[in-house]
């Protein structure tokens, strides 16, 4: 029997030099990704919320606990001091990677508040992109870095990433498809986030960006196995990552095929959205916040915030109308 086969299917992922990171800061999911080859993660409002539902009385305690202690709090607070619990709890499981690679991986990203969209001083970055909008996040990424370079100061603690959510486009590309009483050939929905990653890594590559992709909101095996090979970040939910590992999709190096030539034509004729998140010059920065797929994640993201925090307001203001 051959190492190869001995590995699993995210090992090999790995082995191929894709980095994995996983998308969830519980620590059971966690001490999984980390056992298959994760070096990283990254966390959300939805994301959150689920783990206060996992451990419902740790955090309910907790809550309580500084419900108590601190008068003044309000329940935004008290939201906001156990989403950065949980994650730093997360990071504490990821930091001997972090000291093994010298800060080069083992590093866990959290959503800032998505409610302050509009604030960019107080978000500094909301993590949604597409063709044109990662391409102005590498860019900014280089200014940065060139001008603390002139300054004379390291850049060696950097280690950039931009987020594009695969799964999103394609989500959108559905909606529209649905709601404009479009036909689509079965399946061609599938190749949108697939086809704009590979289209930005392109770019990345031959433009020379120190930034890497990150591909995020898994909704079928192509957001893996059509990635893999590239030197880009994988982020998957717990679930996804045990549907891999039991998968038969042969694990190779994809990142370099280009996707059917007819399904991008097809795509791009039939929805004009696709061409602009698949075009680099496909949006200006004004039209960013306004693109169907980041508002609907917007609203997503927003809602699961209203919802975390109505659940630490049940866990220290519990219904009186209700038993127990």
């Amino acid at each position: 029997m051959t190492e190869t086969t001995t590995l699993t299917p995210l090992q090999q992922t790995v082995r191929l030099g894709t980095a994995l990171w996983n998308d969830s800061s519980a620590p059971d999911e966690l001490e999984y990704a980390i056992a298959n080859g994760a070096v990283g993660a990254t966390s959300n409002p939805p994301i959150t919320l689920e783990v206060l539902k996992k451990e419902p009385e740790r955090w309910k305690a907790r809550a309580r606990e500084l419900f108590a202690s601190f008068p003044t709090w309000s329940e935004t607070r008290i939201t906001w001091q156990i989403y950065e619990e949980i994650a730093l709890r997360g990071a504490a499981m990821l930091r001997p990677i972090f000291e093994r690679t010298g800060g080069a991986a083992g590093r866990l990203s959290i959503q800032t508040d998505p409610t302050l969209f509009r604030d960019s001083e107080a978000m500094l970055e909301q993590g949604l992109h597409f063709v044109p909008q990662a391409l102005a996040v590498a860019e900014a990424i280089e200014r940065a870095l060139e001008r603390r370079a002139a300054e004379g100061m390291d850049n060696s603690i950097f280690h950039p990433v931009c987020t594009i959510m695969v799964g999103r486009l394609d989500d959108w590309m559905k909606a529209i498809a649905e709601r404009d009483d479009i036909v689509l050939t079965p399946g061609t929905a599938d190749w949108a986030g697939v086809a704009a990653f590979k289209r930005a890594y392109g770019l990345y590559r031959e433009r020379g960006y120190r930034t890497r992709l990150l591909a995020a909101a898994y909704r079928n095996h192509l957001h893996w196995s059509q990635l893999v090979g590239g030197d880009v970040v994988l982020t998957m939910t717990h679930q996804w990552q045990v549907r891999f590992n039991g998968s038969r999709v042969e694990v190779r190096s994809r990142i370099d095929e280009p996707v059917d030539p007819a399904i991008v034509a097809e795509l791009s004729e039939l929805i004009p959205d696709f061409r602009l998140a698949n075009e680099p010059d496909g949006m200006t920065p004004e039209q960013f916040d306004s693109y169907g797929a980041t508002v609907r994640t917007l609203r997503q993201f927003i809602g699961a915030y209203h919802d975390l925090q109505a659940t630490i307001r049940d866990f220290v203001l519990p219904n009186p109308d209700k038993k127990g």
